[in-house]
């Protein structure tokens, strides 16, 4: 097989691989659990679509910038209610921890969400403007995740 066909194939899997796992992840989730895994997912896909284009593996565009800021921002303002107290059941990949720092946790969410509505003005424009925001939003998901998710 030629190299150029070998790596394209690759790339081509790689994202069947991903959405497999996740799939796998989530099933048996149910009620509350699989609404808030099922947020996440989306909240997922729109910071890997904002960094390809912040990082120039996909070409910049304002109108998906607001849109997927927008989106992060909706979800970011649902995400303690998807968090009764003890929602750990299933597959839920959510740590104990939650409940037990409640105030963090809720200030993440409102961190992420300032950030969303930051993108999702003035600096959706330009490139060099979202990019240091969109660096934000990721710093402050990977900061929950390392608290407050178990590791996969």
């Amino acid at each position: 097989m030629p190299k150029h066909l070998f790596w394209m194939s690759s790339a081509l899997a790689i994202p069947l691989v991903i959405l497999t796992v996740t799939a796998f992840a989530h099933s048996g989730a149910t009620g509350i659990v699989k609404v808030r895994m099922d947020a996440m997912k989306a909240m997922g896909k729109d910071m890997k679509a904002l960094s390809f284009m912040a990082n120039g593996r996909r070409r910049f565009r304002p109108d998906r910038v607001r849109a997927s800021a927008s989106r992060l921002a909706r979800l970011g303002q649902d995400m303690p209610k998807q968090f009764p107290e003890g929602s750990i059941h299933g597959p839920s990949e959510a740590l104990p921890a939650i409940w037990r720092d409640w105030s963090s946790f809720e200030s993440l969410a409102r961190k992420m969400i300032e950030h969303a509505n930051a993108l999702n003005g003035v600096a959706a424009d330009q490139l060099s403007t979202a990019r240091p925001i969109i660096e934000k939003i990721g710093a402050t998901c990977s900061a929950c995740h390392k608290k407050f998710r178990k590791e996969s």
